[in-house]
């Protein structure tokens, strides 16, 4: 994988994503929005994860699977990352148009928007409750719900920002949660943009 220079950074986590991995980079390089760059931190995959991942253009970051947390690696990617802006996208989640990106990056025109997140649509094979609560999470138009204040698996931040309050690391998870909630209570906003729609 060879490194791109670029103003947005895609940053992909990855683990034995062979079943879903291959479309979420696939949907990521038919976007329109071309010039980002993309680094792919994965940790410990012993499925063809790495196989797939090697055919598309960008950096590889390996990382052992025990020492995984979720703050630290979010942190030492995006330490690593050439952007101004930095687009999380998690390895099963799957931008359903090709303007899923630019749609999410044009909440940047306004210059208080620190982060922004997509809708988030389930599976076909999803359990009933579950596309209930995506739902009512993430409403055909905005605000989303009131309980989600950021988003990870397809979400973009202002690098900025980010370097006056980088993720948490106390805890495994809700780093997402915790950020928003800091950048809002800063002054920040956080938008969630219905436009930008992924599975």
């Amino acid at each position: 994988m060879k490194p791109v220079s670029a103003s947005v950074t895609v940053i992909m986590r990855s683990k034995n994503a062979q079943g879903t991995i291959a479309q979420a980079l696939s949907a990521l390089f038919s976007q329109e929005f071309k010039g980002f760059e993309l680094i792919v931190v994965d940790s410990g995959s012993t499925d063809r994860t790495l196989e797939i991942v090697a055919q598309y253009p960008g950096r590889l970051i390996q990382v052992e699977a025990q020492s995984y947390f979720p703050g630290t690696i979010l942190n030492g990617a995006i330490k690593e990352a050439q952007g101004e802006f930095v687009v999380l996208q998690n390895s099963d989640t799957i931008p359903l148009i090709p303007q899923a990106l630019t749609h999410l990056l044009s909440a940047f025109d306004n210059p208080k928007v620190a982060a922004a997140f997509a809708r988030q649509v389930p599976r076909p094979d999803a359990r009933i409750e579950v596309r209930h609560d995506y739902a009512r999470s993430f409403p055909a138009s905005a605000p989303a719900a009131p309980w989600i204040e950021l988003s990870l698996p397809f979400a973009a931040l202002r690098r900025e920002v980010w370097a006056e309050h980088p993720f948490y690391t106390q805890a495994w998870a809700s780093e997402d949660t915790e950020w928003g909630h800091w950048a809002v209570s800063h002054g920040y906003e956080v938008k969630y943009v219905p436009e930008a729609l992924v599975m």
